[in-house]
């Protein structure tokens, strides 16, 4: 199993040499499974993105 931390960068550091980084969640992929957990939110799961298709069926995410 592979972990991942989910970070974004930090808005109150103004440093040109370096980006400050403020984790917010760790991803979890074991083989085609993946999970996670933001820590504002709670548990998450993560699923890969289907291929669009052209009816009207597919919803605007699908």
């Amino acid at each position: 199993m592979k972990l991942y931390d989910i970070v974004k960068p930090r808005p109150d550091r103004n440093d040109p040499d370096k980006t400050h980084w403020d984790p917010i969640g760790v991803l979890f992929v074991d083989g085609e499974k993946m999970w996670g957990q933001i820590f504002a939110i709670g548990d998450i799961n993560v699923f890969a993105r289907k291929k669009r298709q052209d009816s009207e069926e597919a919803g605007p995410f699908g």
